[in-house]
């Protein structure tokens, strides 16, 4: 069970040793929302979260820009991965018999597994990421780099709920990551249902056919 908060930011910013200007800087990167000076928001491991994140700058293993860019990806991640999965959970609490609230606090429970599962993903994609070759900045490579998106989106969103609009948008990005990695790409980055991705892997007439055939596949695969 998460601990109650119990420090002011002025309070948490000096219980992890950082002056509060810098701790907000942080804060903001990692999606906290704004406090009053006098509002209890911050519990024992906010603070040493903070410290760890300080403690990579303070050793040298990156600098403080770096940090904070990766405190946003980590945060924004995470937070689509927290609300895909409390709508997944809750939009099958009635089918279970259950409340909402009951279905959150069964996914709370299950807190330490998702976190040994985040650990495990990590660590696989770490050594992917350690194992590619590093590019050769002599060399010129052929790149493609798109867009996927849902056409009649606006139309389709009309008639479906919250709900299914969300099955629908993660069912996309995982297809469209699907073909990607298939066909020998990378996807980058997802903004708002428009899955973003990489093809400099590809040769120039296999950036042709893929341009050809995602419309295809993906009208074959999402629904």
């Amino acid at each position: 069970m998460t601990a109650a908060p119990r420090y002011t930011a002025a309070q948490a910013a000096a219980a992890a040793g950082v002056p509060l200007a810098r701790a907000r800087r942080y804060w903001c990167a990692l999606g906290y929302p704004a406090a009053d000076a006098a509002d209890l928001e911050f519990t024992e491991s906010d603070i040493e979260m903070l410290r760890t994140m300080i403690g990579f700058v303070a050793e040298g293993a990156v600098a403080e820009p770096d940090s904070l860019r990766l405190a946003r990806v980590l945060s924004r991640s995470i937070a689509h991965l927290a609300q895909l999965q409390v709508e997944i959970v809750t939009s099958r609490s009635g089918a279970n018999g259950i409340g909402r609230a009951e279905a959150v606090r069964v996914l709370t429970d299950r807190t330490s597994e998702v976190q040994w599962l985040l650990g495990q993903i990590w660590r696989r994609q770490l050594s992917v990421a350690v194992a590619m070759p590093e590019a050769d900045e002599s060399t010129s490579a052929v790149s493609g780099v798109g867009f996927a998106d849902i056409v009649d989106f606006t139309e389709l969103s009309r008639d479906r709920s919250d709900i299914a609009l969300t099955r629908l948008i993660a069912r996309f990005e995982y297809r469209v990551t699907e073909i990607v990695i298939d066909c020998g790409g990378d996807v980058v980055k997802a903004l708002a249902g428009h899955p973003g991705f990489d093809l400099t892997a590809l040769e120039p007439a296999d950036i042709r056919g893929f341009g050809l055939m995602t419309p295809i596949l993906l009208r074959n695969k999402v629904s």
